[in-house]
């Protein structure tokens, strides 16, 4: 794998289980598509995606001050990140997994949403693999915001990297892109540039096209999923050649007492 794309921290094991919860409806849409969804960053239902932690506010005064001649590249790197990151949110596009090589009790109920769920499965390696060369892919770093480790500025997708320690249940994985705004319809913000302001205009996602057979290695309907869910989930995957077995979750085991 290139070198190059190793922008952000990858799982030890390249190989790792990746897990996608969703709706069945999402399901169909990717399988109809054969398209991964990424959504907007400012769309995310968590506002502070993408916000700065206290010691990353910190550096921006730092950054404020008149460097000395020996400091100016850095200096003037950091200034450039500093003034772009309240604009990434409105460019900037997520797709998520969950990290686990078990299912998650938690996921189920935060991402399926209901009995008629699905979880696909793949491998870091494999999603790596098959998204276009522009996506970045790594693990979402979980960081006290009052107190802990400065964020990446250096970076153009360092803030999105990193969330709250509220959310490490998730172990998230995420692949990123971002777009030129100036060729994308949509309803965004605006900016003043060289004293006129222009108005950016990008949409609240992006399906990126990806071979949905090499990707998927395992598909699972909810634990309390009802046996018609189950052959309906089936009966799709047939209708649209898709020839992977679909298993039950292991949640729905009968215990042993």
């Amino acid at each position: 794998m290139s070198k190059d794309r190793r922008v952000f921290k990858w799982p030890k094991n390249e190989n790792a289980k990746l897990w996608r919860y969703m709706s069945f409806t999402k399901f169909v849409s990717l399988l109809e598509t054969k398209s991964l969804w990424f959504s907007r960053a400012s769309c995310f239902e968590d506002t502070h995606e993408g916000s700065a932690a206290v010691s990353t506010v910190f550096l921006r005064k730092i950054a404020e001050k008149p460097p000395r001649e020996i400091d100016r590249p850095s200096h003037e790197l950091i200034q450039k990140h500093l003034e772009a990151n309240p604009k990434l949110r409105e460019i900037v596009y997520i797709n998520c997994w969950h990290l686990n090589d078990r299912e998650s009790v938690a996921m189920w109920k935060l991402y399926g949403g209901c009995e008629e769920a699905i979880a696909i499965t793949t491998k870091f390696s494999k999603l790596l693999q098959l998204l276009p060369h522009d996506c970045k892919l790594g693990e979402v770093e979980y960081i006290d915001y009052e107190l802990g480790t400065r964020q990446d500025l250096t970076r153009p997708y360092g803030l999105f990297m990193s969330k709250r320690l509220s959310f490490a249940h998730e172990q998230e994985v995420r692949a990123m892109f971002h777009i030129d705004p100036d060729n994308a319809p949509g309803v965004a913000f605006s900016e003043q540039v060289d004293g006129t302001q222009r108005c950016f205009m990008t949409p609240v996602g992006y399906p990126q096209e990806i071979d949905v057979d090499k990707l998927i290695d395992e598909v699972f309907v909810a634990p309390t999923a009802p046996d018609w869910f189950k052959d309906l989930v089936k009966s799709i995957c047939n209708k649209y050649d898709f020839n992977k077995e679909v298993f039950r979750s292991d949640l729905d085991r009968d215990p042993v007492y």
